[in-house]
């Protein structure tokens, strides 16, 4: 995601309101992946007495912070005056997490913390001091766009992964096996991420493709970190694996028209088999037990009651699919060049094709069986996640737009600039200005293209 803001007016205001629209879809989403995990099983009740917890486990302490630091990280990129010290951040996940543990006074299986209350806030306040920090340092110019592959929204679908890996480890708690449909997504990953330097990096010569793999490798971990209690040596497997799958697909021979822009479309049609494999695994899983008869119902039934929270996440996690899906979808119509309520038809359609698929193979499992609200709230979902699309693709505009804008200096190698410097320092002149990390526009061909085509 791209959305650290690269300039500033006088009166500190930034000008770049795509970054905030696409930093609160991201925030809102992991806003509602937070508070759903951390209020399952949604059994309320007036206790006879008020008990508070604490004890302090650094396993969980350490979790916390993990998982309120995206929290404070988005919400900085969502203000529009600089916060330096991430006291909004701060207080929002301080908040955020006093409302949590408040509503768990209420849940007889959950044991409400002040010390959850201390680790959340630091978490949000770490992710917001770290997304200021790079706001500072690092000018988003379209050189650096076009050398990290930056203005490709496919890299979104990597980053809205992490989410769904995170809460299908969750799921997978106490059942190892559970973790297997997780590591066709790190697969999914790897291919994205292959094709990316193949097309990209490779030929760009930003980055090795050993740091690419191990970066990959990396990326499972963060997003399977929940997994990690369950099965960690799978899990540290899978890592390397995945690392691997990248390198093995980044290494492929690539084709005479490597300079191809629109390299998406295959990726996608790479991707989409692995994607659809995962959600069938999802909602049969096991895939071994043996049918029931047809059942269905209009809501959740007993998956938001007797059952508990194993079905509560898993229905989290399909949910969380579907916004990678719809995120795929809205990128494969990405040359269509269309405004996002012209999506809204496609999207809408596929997400209800494949809702009724999938609830129909539901109801003939083991479990809760199909329901209609979870299809409804499928549907939803996918079309948020095609929203999501829309607001990277319009922010990265915006960025190669104004990099377009701002004149280009005459390029000059660092080793030159500092002789220079010291011969005009030697004749008693003012020392050279530093570059001011705009540079000539030495974008790759068809990077223009590609700000064109989305």
């Amino acid at each position: 995601m791209v959305c650290l803001r690269p300039h500033r007016t006088p009166a500190g205001r930034v000008s770049a309101t795509t970054g905030a629209r696409l930093a609160r879809a991201f925030l809102g989403y992991l806003l509602g992946v937070v508070v759903i995990v951390t209020l399952v099983p949604f059994d309320f009740g007036v206790p006879t007495a008020f008990h508070l917890s604490w004890a302090v486990e650094p396993a969980d302490a350490l979790a916390n912070v993990a998982m309120f630091v995206p929290l404070g990280f988005l919400a900085q990129l969502t203000l529009r005056t600089e916060d330096p010290l991430a006291r909004r951040p701060l207080l929002l996940g301080v908040a955020l997490s006093a409302g949590v543990e408040a509503a768990q006074l209420f849940l007889p299986s959950r044991f409400p913390s002040p010390i959850d209350v201390c680790t959340n806030g630091l978490g949000a306040w770490i992710g917001g001091l770290a997304a200021g920090a790079l706001r500072r340092r690092i000018q988003v110019t379209p050189a650096l766009i076009g050398a990290l592959a930056l203005e490709l929204p496919l890299m979104g679908l990597v980053y809205l992964l992490v989410p769904l890996l995170w809460v299908s480890g969750l799921a997978a708690s106490g059942e190892p096996l559970r973790l297997l449909p997780a590591g066709l997504l790190g697969l999914a990953g790897a291919q994205v991420l292959g094709a990316v330097y193949r097309h990209r990096l490779g030929p760009a010569n930003a980055l090795a493709l050993g740091r690419v793999a191990a970066g990959a490798g990396a990326w499972f971990v963060v997003g399977a970190i929940a997994g990690l209690a369950t099965a960690p040596l799978a899990v540290l497997a899978a890592s390397v694996a995945v690392g691997g799958a990248t390198w093995l697909w980044g290494s492929e021979r690539r084709p005479p028209n490597a300079l191809e822009r629109r390299f998406e479309a295959e990726t996608l049609r790479r991707v989409a088999p692995v994607l659809a494999l995962y959600l069938l695994l999802q909602v049969s899983w096991p895939p071994w037990a043996a049918l029931r008869a047809w059942h269905a119902q209009p809501g959740f039934g007993h998956a938001w009651g007797a059952t508990g929270t194993r079905e509560i996440l898993r229905t989290l996690e399909h949910l969380a699919a579907f916004t990678v899906l719809g995120y795929a979808v809205a990128e494969a119509r990405g040359r269509r060049e269309g405004p996002f309520r012209a999506s809204l038809g496609a999207l809408a359609g596929t997400g209800v094709a494949a809702a009724a698929g999938l609830e129909a193979l539901a109801a003939v499992q083991q479990g809760p069986g199909g329901s209609l609200l979870r299809a409804v709230l499928s549907v939803l979902t996918a079309v948020y996640g095609g929203g999501i699309y829309h607001l990277q693709r319009a922010h990265v505009r915006w960025l190669l737009a104004r990099g377009r804008s701002v004149p280009a200096e005459p390029h000059v190698p660092q080793r030159q600039r500092g002789q220079d410097e010291q011969r005009e320092h030697r004749r008693g002149d003012e020392p050279a200005e530093d570059h001011d990390g705009h540079g000539p526009l030495d974008l790759p061909a068809g990077i223009a293209a590609a700000e064109r085509e989305g």
